[in-house]
């Protein structure tokens, strides 16, 4: 209270208190390393309850009564952004705690199949590294980056035995949020500061915050690309439940995080170049890159890069996050009810989903003019980063001249890729123009899924050409439609086929199932999860069945 008689003896406004902030911060740090180092001693001494009352409560409070007395509505609104900062400060600090305290705790690693004085002694280092961060005492780049390099070779031959063990997923998850919340910690405390030399430290701290991330999700990424180049696919692996595939958690969780914060790339480049480090700063967002270019590759092949509104069992822990709040508002609350609700989803489900937010990512990335080192190539239909080293040997040239050879390439496969669709273990699918005007999102699931190989009749484009303009809610539908079929042809997916302009239609007296016989005179069984439009599928057959609406049985022979 002797503060608050002080300040108001200064007659600053009340929205202003940097002296208070500073005895906060401090006393708030003096908690933390006793809540950190002794979590026994803090929970017999009740230090959650003396933190919220001695450093969060008391200002909190004089706000909300500042505001509710406020007429002027001058006052009010900076009234209003300080008492929501203060609020987001405690929020912030909480989470991060909590986070912070699984991380070493929780669950004793002595019940994991995995050596726990190796996991202990990596969360040991990756804590050390946080700390040195959130001090802001004199930051030393080139101390830090060891700092994080022993983390990251200690996680590195982990995974390299271990990389499907649930405490490994555990511990990137945790790490993964609490280097986010760090980052926004930090934002908060440069708003908070006009001091030229405190914002230049809050900045390189953020700039190796990052770094760090950057890291970490290099070293998922690296083995999940080497996976795919072993096995030829991760969908392969998601169908058998691959349990490494988890590791896609965390990483979705950085995209959409980037994705809603699209400034920290722009400023990570900006003050990464202030260093002397600058260099090796560059190098680690470039491999993340690279890295990301690869396996947004492989999964905007079937994932839908407008992101997916389902939710997965990770988005529990993080729907109160504020830097992700704006993200989970977009998801469909259905699918956050069973998921909060403990209904398990399948392997391929969860797949899917986080593919399909990391593919949603690296679109947005490459559609953003301020940053420019991560682009989609109309031509060759895939992403890459356009370094210096790009640039300056003029890849683009001959990314062209690659271009070129591979439409010639295509064209001589066209003929083969007629009898590749009647040979696919997969079934072939031609849906009419109700089925995208009026179930579209069934539509999409149903790509997504990569059960079957969908043909897009000619007739079907012209049909929503023509009825895309107007103002009726199917005009609206078929906008949408056209807009989703030149999106998924843009990243030229095997499970999408057009119509070719030399192939002809001849009338069918009715839609329905059309048997093709199997080349290898195969039992190809129904296919499974294939019913978005009701479709009867028969239950045994020893052909391959095909569901073909009228007027469309030449497409596929």
């Amino acid at each position: 209270m002797g503060t608050r008689k002080r300040r108001g003896e200064i007659q600053g406004p009340i929205w202003t208190d940097e002296q208070g902030d500073q005895i906060r911060s401090s006393l708030l740090e003096l908690y933390e390393d006793i809540v950190l180092a002794d979590t026994s001693l803090a929970a017999t001494r009740g230090l959650d309850d003396k933190i919220w009352n001695l450093v969060f409560y008391p200002r909190i409070e004089e706000l909300r009564n500042a505001y509710r007395k406020g007429n002027d509505p001058t006052q009010r609104q900076p009234i209003e952004i300080e008492l929501n900062r203060q609020m987001d400060l405690a929020v912030f600090f909480y989470q991060t705690l909590v986070l912070t305290l699984r991380a070493q705790g929780g669950k004793s690693v002595d019940e994991y199949p995995i050596s726990s004085q190796f996991l202990a002694g990596i969360t040991s280092d990756f804590l050390a590294f946080h700390r040195y961060i959130y001090l802001l005492e004199e930051i030393n780049v080139g101390h830090a980056l060891k700092m994080q390099q022993a983390v990251t070779e200690g996680v590195w031959n982990m995974m390299a035995g271990q990389a499907g063990n649930e405490a490994l997923h555990s511990w990137f998850r945790k790490a993964m949020v609490i280097l986010v919340c760090s980052y926004n910690d930090l934002n908060l405390r440069f708003g908070a500061t006009d001091n030229p030399s405190t914002r230049q430290k809050i900045r390189i701290a953020q700039t190796l915050t990052l770094t760090f991330l950057f890291e970490l999700a290099s070293l998922i990424l690296g083995y999940l690309n080497s996976r795919s180049h072993e096995a030829g696919h991760e969908e392969d692996s998601a169908e058998q439940s691959d349990p490494a595939l988890e590791l896609l958690a965390p990483l979705a969780i950085l995209c959409i995080w980037l994705e809603m914060d699209s400034g920290a790339l722009e400023q990570y480049q900006m003050y990464g170049k202030t260093v002397a480090e600058s260099q090796t700063l560059q190098e680690r967002l470039l491999s993340f890159l690279r890295r990301l270019a690869i396996i947004v590759n492989n999964v905007s092949t079937f994932a839908d890069t407008d992101g997916s509104d389902e939710s997965v069992p990770e988005d529990e822990e993080l729907l109160c996050l504020p830097s992700l709040r704006l993200y989970f508002a977009g998801l469909d609350p259905t699918s956050l009810c069973r998921a909060f609700g403990g209904k398990a989803s399948s392997g391929r489900q969860r797949y899917t989903v986080r593919a399909s937010r990391i593919a949603r990512f690296g679109k947005r990335l490459a559609e953003d003019d301020k940053f420019d080192l991560f682009r989609f190539d109309e031509r060759e239909g895939r992403f890459f980063v356009l370094d210096e080293e790009a640039k300056r040997k003029g890849m683009h040239k001959v990314m062209r001249v690659l271009a070129t050879e591979r439409l010639r390439d295509q064209v001589a496969a066209l003929e083969q890729s007629v009898n590749a669709l009647k040979d696919a273990s997969r079934p072939i699918a031609v849906l009419d123009l109700d089925c995208y005007v009026n179930h579209l999102p069934k539509v999409k699931k149903w790509l997504m899924s990569r059960k079957c190989i969908l043909v897009v009749a000619s007739d079907v484009i012209d049909g929503l050409d023509r009825i895309k303009k107007g103002t009726e809610l199917h005009n609206a539908h078929a906008r949408d439609a056209i807009r989703y079929l030149e999106e998924r042809f843009k990243y030229r997916s095997d499970s999408l086929v057009a119509q070719k302009h030399h192939e002809t239609l001849k009338p069918w007296s009715s839609s329905g199932l059309f048997k093709i016989p199997s080349p290898n005179n195969t039992t190809l069984p129904p296919p499974r999860d294939l019913d978005p439009m009701s479709m009867d599928w028969e239950q045994e057959t020893q052909q391959q069945s095909i569901f073909v609406p009228k007027g469309y049985r030449e497409i596929v022979g």
